[in-house]
């Protein structure tokens, strides 16, 4: 084997295995994609894979790729419901090599309905709190692509919360559902959204 070759990783064979095991007919994975989102001193990193097939699309996010592609054929069975948000584990953080970035919570392109929902969430945030970063990802899937976007907020004493939601709007709302105790953290998602299976 050339050296340059990268190895495979028979854990993310098998989870590939799998899924394709529990395919519907005419359905196909597509792929996987990660995301790496900023969070007070630290960032954190979660995985999206998707499958699709007769106009719908099954997608679902991890912490890392071989999970992500579970979650898929977790969910084409029946055996993860979809939610409109997510809220990740704050323990998947990883530490920044970098200086301390500063907030960067600046939504743009908002709407009248995502204006509502940030004053929404800005009279949610508990004293001491501070809304942290915004950042928005798409996930493009053949014939379609799915907007999400992650908000972050940091407590007084270094809490750190994130969540993600479908489009601005909805991730805004997530956060605040977050700081209101309205949402908990969670090891998997797979968002519900018009398209979706």
């Amino acid at each position: 084997m050339p050296w340059f070759r990268k190895a495979i990783d028979p854990n993310l064979t098998l989870a590939r295995q799998e899924l394709e095991a529990v395919l519907p007919s005419g359905w196909k994975f597509h792929r996987t994609d990660s995301e790496r989102f900023s969070l007070p001193e630290s960032r954190i990193t979660v995985w999206g894979a998707w499958a699709h097939g007769d106009g719908k699309y099954a997608i679902a996010f991890g912490r890392d790729e071989p999970d992500s592609i579970r979650q898929v054929a977790a969910r084409l069975l029946g055996e993860l419901e979809t939610t409109i948000a997510w809220r990740p584990p704050m323990d998947w953080h990883e530490p920044t090599p970098t200086h301390q970035k500063e907030p960067a919570f600046h939504p743009y392109d908002l709407t009248e309905e995502d204006e509502v929902a940030l004053r929404e969430l800005q009279a949610a945030v508990p004293s001491g709190w501070q809304l942290w970063d915004s950042d928005r990802e798409k996930f493009f899937m053949p014939g379609y692509m799915l907007e999400t976007w992650a908000c972050s907020a940091m407590g007084p004493f270094g809490e750190k919360v994130l969540t993600m939601g479908i489009g601005l709007g909805g991730s805004l709302r997530a956060l605040r559902d977050a700081l209101e105790g309205n949402l908990q953290e969670s090891q998997y998602w797979a968002p519900d959204f018009p398209h979706g299976f």
